[in-house]
């Protein structure tokens, strides 16, 4: 790749997501203590699923750079039109989707964003 690709710049348009189903019925059968207890190893297991996914990515520029290619990343605003692109997508996506499932990811993004899981600037996250 990098001998026809020479210069290649980080977009971080792509990150491998696992996702977790529960059973909801399953799930208010527990005590409070034992969702406490559920709760505690999703927020633990999540941190390392982004720890695995930043390793992946940084090992990745290394095998890259170690071959010869230059890494750098996007232009302010090349990133800015990416996101506005991304968000107009994501928008439309919305806009089809069904109305239970978009219940269900407005209460999962309000708790992850209550919890400071996402990160800042991320409205659907």
């Amino acid at each position: 790749m990098w001998e026809k690709l020479p210069w290649l710049y980080r977009a971080n348009v792509w990150l491998p997501r696992n996702v977790v189903m529960v059973n909801k019925q399953a799930l208010d059968a527990l005590t409070p203590e034992q969702r406490e207890v559920l709760a505690r190893a999703d927020g633990a297991a999540e941190e390392r699923g982004w720890q695995t996914s930043d390793k992946n990515a940084q090992d990745t520029v290394k095998v890259l750079k170690d071959n010869g290619a230059k890494v750098g990343n996007l232009d302010t605003s090349v990133a800015a039109r990416m996101d506005k692109a991304g968000a107009s997508l994501a928008a439309e996506a919305f806009k089809r989707a069904d109305p239970e499932w978009l219940k269900v990811l407005s209460s999962f993004t309000a708790s992850k964003h209550a919890r400071g899981a996402c990160p800042a600037k991320s409205a659907y996250c």
